[in-house]
Parts: C-alpha cells; structure tokens; sequence
C-alpha cells in the first residue's frame, strides 16, 4: 500500500538513486509543457528533498519519488 509524501519522509528517486535525502518542503508549480496526444495536467508537486550526504537542497518533482522504510 502506499502513501502519499509528507515533509519529514525520507526519499529516494527512481531514475537518480543518487538523491537520497528527506522531503523538507512541498509545494506545486505550473505545467507550462505542450502535448501532441492531448492536454497536461495544468499543475504538478515538487518537493524539496535535503540530500544526505551534502546538505544540499534539490527540487525534485513528487511522482519521481519513493519513500524509503527504514
């Protein structure tokens, strides 16, 4: 089953197993992309993961993530 991410979470993302780190902020941002098969969802989540190992902050979208059970 899964669950929905929430600031404090620690995560993972699929194609960048590099970003390891801990959701610190959730917010949405604007689609502005173009489509041939139809429309794009006109908003999306982006979260603020703090990577572990350096501090640093990245803005990662949230349907790249995965929450990480340790």
């Amino acid at each position: 089953m899964s669950r929905r991410i929430k600031v404090g979470d620690k995560v993972q993302a699929f194609l960048m197993p590099s970003i390891i780190g801990e959701v610190i902020s959730i917010g949405r941002e604007k689609n502005s992309g173009m489509s041939i098969g139809g429309t794009l969802s006109s908003t999306y989540e982006v979260c603020g993961v703090k990577i572990l190992n350096t501090e640093k902050v990245v803005r990662v979208k949230a349907a790249d993530l995965f929450i990480l059970e340790y």
